[in-house]
């Protein structure tokens, strides 16, 4: 999403797309600007993406985003216990959830400068 967002921006900074047009245009009609623009090819990239890569460290000349996740989750009740009380499988994989890390920096092999 993040990087949708940053198309829009620039397409705004450059006056191709305005707020206006965010509130009025079908998101359909949003796309076609998008690939009406000078945005198109990595725009195609993005959408035919398979597959994004990870970083401990900034990498460099490719797209990236490096945004601080919060994991969340719900446990149900379950006959009055909770979910991860109840089940040891429901347990671990509450437990893994939990341990994930999201702080590495997150990129597609494309330069978007």
């Amino acid at each position: 999403m993040q990087f949708l967002a940053d198309i829009i921006k620039r397409l705004n900074e450059e006056n191709k797309i305005t707020i206006e047009d965010l509130y009025k245009l079908k998101e359909s009609e949003v796309i076609q600007i998008i690939e009406k623009s000078r945005y198109n090819e990595i725009f195609n990239k993005w959408k035919h993406a398979t597959q994004i890569k990870t970083s401990k460290t900034e990498p460099k000349n490719v797209y990236y985003v490096h945004q601080g996740v919060k994991t969340r989750y719900i446990e149900p009740l379950c006959q009055g216990q909770r979910m991860s009380k109840a089940c040891k499988i429901a347990n671990k994989m509450i437990s893994n959830n939990l341990a994930y890390k999201m702080d590495n920096y997150v990129y597609l092999d494309f330069d978007f400068n």
